[in-house]
């Protein structure tokens, strides 16, 4: 290694460039030196026959400027640079024929001390850099060593001297306070952490640099212990030069020579922000599992998120749910509580829909999260509650994304870095885990509810028929049984004709309940053939026609030739069949229209009744289980229209409904024309 003597720092700089610059052969060699206080490089000594270049060369601020020198100093690694033109003034390059440019930091036990450039109008290899390097270590050690005998040497006896040679050489931030706790001394890794004075720490007694939120307990601590004369120490979080913040580990021992009295003190700052990190993150991801598991509802499973990520992760959380097909807000949360109302009010004047490119919505709709950026001109409603940066997260149940996640960070003295959006993720996954959990529950307990509701209906629907068909049977029995006078042949023959409707009735309902529990476990296999629907609809019309004169009911059907596709026939039947019975059930003493045709590559059937309709807040359940189209208390077991719905859509078909209180229905149903099925994919 090469030897450099120890001179005072410009001296030292100056012999270093002038050496650097004969062995190399440069055009031009510089030197700085570091201010950690000021954060700058101060040119300090320069050597070689080019001229410098312009801009700020002799004073670079180390946080802001784009050069290869700041570049290596930041970076604490050599800098080799060619094409001069993308990084120093074109100009200046050519007229000096500067063809390339290696920078290297002075860096000594981990502390930086300054940097050093060499120009030249050869190209130059990673070797030379490498050998840059080990002359830059060398003036780094010599300026290091120079810097540690002139702290020490302002101490007024040996045994300070002794400690700040000790403070300078250990790792850690150190420092010497008086007996009244005022500081008198801190190491260089305090100026280069912090970047400030000693005077400012001494006024501020660490106030300037430790987080706000834990000063009073570090400041109550702290005079506690010091009023006893004792050892403390305190974990909080000390502000870097750069505006961030890491725990440190604070530790502080008497320095005189009785216990109780001390003579002053002897601190060291550790740091400990990896450990801290770990330790909330594990109990963070406790907490999120804890109470997340512990409900089964979903609301309350939303609105625990809400409250998980914030503050933790953002400055507000905002939560929305899939319903009914529409992005409604399940909840939100501010880490300023004052402010979530003006939150909820902007985002409820501003709903989110599926087809939106950016947020809530497109996360919904596709199931992938979001990162970005808010700009302040950019448009964005988040722009308006002063949001710099928003993620979006999806929540799924086990079968979709059923809701959203929206983190917004509004300060500027946060982000949402990768360690933020990986604990997010890992808040999603376990949210996602307790959807899945309370739908199947809500599923289970829906399904015992549907089993009761069943029992209940069919003991009633179907016994009914049985208490009619019944009734009449005990007449015509007694009726055979006096000989003597019988009843009528008319009234025997309605009584029969009436038995008949009962009994049809009966097999109808106990149909309905077969074709049910089939369909529950999935769709109905199907024999596929070449069908006419409009034949169809003309057979099971005239099977109504009785049905259509008992309930008043005009009945017009159009098929302007036939329709023919590949369906399974019964199937069909049954749909028309159903589609028929709840026109005639709900549109009694009013006409009823049913058109056939061929729409494209599909039939399609429309059916009109002029009865008394659906309320449209009961239309998207009339095809469910169990559920009626007509009004609460209606006869019928709730389950011809769910058959149709399940029939038509294991054909690959559609149906659907409009529907007017008063009005009437129609329901229309759509059948490609080929076989395309659940089954055949």
């Amino acid at each position: 290694m090469l030897q450099v003597p120890v001179l005072d720092d410009s001296a030292l700089l100056r012999d270093a460039v002038s050496r650097l610059q004969q062995e190399g052969r440069a055009a031009l060699v510089a030197a700085w030196r570091y201010d950690p206080a000021s954060g700058r490089l101060e040119l300090k000594a320069r050597a070689g026959e080019a001229a410098a270049p312009p801009g700020p060369w002799a004073r670079i601020v180390l946080a802001s400027d784009n050069g290869p020198v700041a570049e290596a100093a930041r970076l604490r690694r050599p800098v080799v640079r060619h094409r001069l033109s993308a990084h120093l003034d074109a100009e200046w390059a050519a007229r000096e024929r500067i063809a390339s440019l290696v920078a290297a930091p002075l860096v000594a036990s981990g502390e930086l001390y300054g940097a050093l450039v060499c120009c030249t109008r050869e190209s130059r290899t990673d070797d030379d850099a490498a050998r840059l390097a080990r002359f830059a270590d060398a003036t780094a050690a010599a300026l290091e060593e120079r810097v540690l005998r002139e702290r020490a040497a302002v101490a007024p006896d040996a045994s300070l001297r002794r400690y700040r040679l000790l403070g300078e050489a250990m790792p850690l931030l150190a420092w010497l306070a008086g007996a009244d706790g005022s500081l008198e001394w801190v190491n260089g890794r305090w100026f280069d952490y912090a970047g400030v004075r000693l005077d400012e720490l001494a006024r501020a007694r660490f106030a300037s640099v430790v987080h706000p939120d834990d000063l009073p307990s570090f400041a109550a601590r702290r005079h506690e212990a010091e009023g006893r004369g004792e050892a403390w120490d305190a974990e909080v979080r000390l502000r870097r030069a750069d505006g961030s913040w890491r725990w440190h580990q604070l530790r502080a021992a008497p320095a005189g020579d009785e216990p109780g009295a001390p003579g002053g003190w002897v601190g060291t700052a550790a740091d400990v922000h990896a450990r801290r990190t770990q330790e909330e993150t594990a109990r963070f991801v406790d907490d999120a599992g804890r109470r997340l598991a512990g409900t089964l509802e979903t609301a309350e499973i939303l609105g625990s998120v809400a409250d998980l990520v914030v503050p933790r992760l953002a400055d507000w959380c905002a939560i929305h749910a899939l319903e009914d097909g529409a992005v409604k807000l399940a909840a939100v949360v501010h880490r300023d509580p004052a402010r979530a109302a003006e939150v909820r009010a902007l985002l409820e004047a501003a709903p989110p829909a599926l087809s939106d490119g950016l947020g809530a919505g497109q996360a919904l709709r596709t199931g992938k999260r979001e990162h970005y950026a808010v700009r302040a001109d950019g448009g964005c409603p988040l722009a308006r509650l002063g949001v710099r940066e928003a993620a979006v997260l999806p929540l799924t149940d086990g079968t979709r994304a059923s809701a959203a996640m929206t983190l917004a960070v509004t300060g500027a003295d946060r982000s949402l870095g990768p360690v933020e959006m990986a604990l997010a993720e890992d808040v999603g996954a376990r949210a996602s885990v307790a959807l899945e959990a309370a739908r199947r529950y809500r599923e289970a307990r829906d399904g015992v509810l549907a089993r009761e509701e069943l029992l209940a209906i069919a003991s009633h629907e179907l016994k009914t028929p049985l208490s009619s068909l019944q009734g009449y049977l005990q007449i015509l029995l007694r009726n055979a049984r006096q000989k003597a006078s019988p009843a009528p042949s008319d009234l025997l023959g309605a009584m029969v004709e009436n038995a008949e409707r009962q009994s049809k009735r009966l097999l109808k309902l106990i149909n309905n309940l077969l074709d049910a529990s089939r369909l529950a476990g999935g769709p109905p296999e199907l024999e596929l053939e070449e069908v006419d629907l409009a034949l169809v609809a003309r057979e099971v019309a005239a099977r109504f026609a009785a049905e259509f004169v008992r309930a008043g009911c005009s009945f017009t059907l159009a098929c302007p030739g036939p329709v023919v596709g590949r369906w399974d026939r019964l199937r069909v039947e049954q749909v028309v069949t159903n589609l028929l019975s709840n026109a005639v059930k709900y549109g009694e003493g009013a006409p009823v229209e049913m058109t056939v045709e061929a729409v494209g590559a599909a039939a399609r059937l429309t059916l009109r009744d002029h009865g008394i309709g659906i309320a449209r807040e009961h239309q998207a359940r009339v095809f469910e289980r169990f559920q009626r189209a007509g009004p609460p208390g209606g006869n019928g077991l709730g389950l011809g229209l769910y058959i149709v719905r399940q029939l038509v859509e294991a054909h690959g078909g559609l149906v659907q409904l409009e529907s007017e209180e008063g009005a009437g229905t129609t329901f229309v149903v759509e059948l490609p024309l080929g076989a395309a099925s659940r089954q055949s994919g």
